[in-house]
């Protein structure tokens, strides 16, 4: 069996406590994809970050909220048919045994692309798209899911200090309440 991070093992304990209005189905998604997610405006949203890269973009560490988060997402279309759409980040060695096991199972590559240009270790952008009912997709995605790295279990850090940029005074500037991640 393998291990589950405490934080994502108790996020999921939790889904029917703090997330009542998640259907039942998406919840059975998340126990199925062994994820965590979010269900907001009749959308389940799954992270899929990818804290285990050390990204150095022309040299420079860039931590993973600046753009190395993959993520899929499913709602019901107008018919009450899921529609499963993703951005999935994967390192240039992942991306045919991704691409191959996601084909292999009725799920559509509609992109395959870079966001950066001097990034280390090389990062893609895979687009992914599919219809069906929620548990066979999520059925048809965990195998190319399970070829994505999880990050490891977050160690005890102290919290990240502040920005140095004034945060009232950027929501003021762009005109509405903006959210920090770390260091972004």
């Amino acid at each position: 069996m393998k291990p589950i991070r405490i934080g994502c093992l108790l996020a999921l304990i939790s889904i029917s406590v703090s997330a009542q209005e998640t259907p039942k189905e998406y919840q059975q998604v998340l126990a199925l994809l062994g994820r965590c997610g979010d269900f907001k405006a009749n959308v389940l949203k799954v992270n899929i970050p990818r804290s285990d890269l050390h990204v150095t973009i022309s040299g420079q560490p860039t931590p993973t909220p600046f753009g190395f988060g993959g993520w899929v997402a499913m709602t019901k279309d107008d018919a009450g048919m899921d529609v499963l759409m993703g951005d999935l980040v994967l390192t240039q060695e992942e991306v045919n045994a991704v691409l191959s096991a996601l084909l292999d199972h009725g799920i559509e590559v509609t992109a395959l692309h870079h966001h950066f240009f001097v990034e280390e270790p090389r990062i893609y952008f895979m687009h992914v798209h599919a219809h069906g009912d929620a548990v066979t997709l999520a059925k048809s995605l965990k195998p190319a899911l399970d070829l994505i790295p999880k990050p490891p279990a977050p160690a005890s850090a102290p919290p990240a200090a502040s920005p140095a940029f004034n945060l009232v005074a950027r929501d003021k500037i762009v005109g509405q309440k903006g959210e920090s991640l770390g260091p972004v």
